[in-house]
């Protein structure tokens, strides 16, 4: 389990914002504001997590600020013989079978 631990130790109260690092650096690539919290002066905020891998496909449409996704299809995925899937039709996945080591792909 991984746990973030943040304290708003300024006399103001502030937002704080974690963000998911992009796995390259590219002009067309934007961060994921991954979990914002408000906190007050003093307040103390922890954010706990588990490596959890899963593939997931929607009908979006234009993403925009809280836009609410639902999955049409949801599969989980793990190292090393489930990390790549083949997107079918109406958006759906095959079953997950071995890929390349140390990646998740959707075919």
């Amino acid at each position: 389990m991984y746990t973030i631990n943040v304290t708003n130790e300024s006399p103001s109260d502030t937002t704080f914002i974690i963000f998911q690092k992009p796995p390259q650096e590219a002009p067309d690539l934007h961060a994921l504001a991954w979990k914002t919290s408000r906190l007050f002066s003093g307040q103390r905020s922890t954010v706990s997590w588990e490596k959890d891998y899963s593939f997931f496909s929607a009908q979006t449409g234009m993403i925009s600020p809280g836009i609410v996704i639902s999955p049409v299809s949801q599969v989980n995925a793990s190292f090393p013989d489930a990390n790549e899937v083949s997107l079918e039709s109406d958006y759906q996945f095959s079953d997950p079978y071995s890929g390349l080591a140390e990646s998740l792909a959707i075919r």
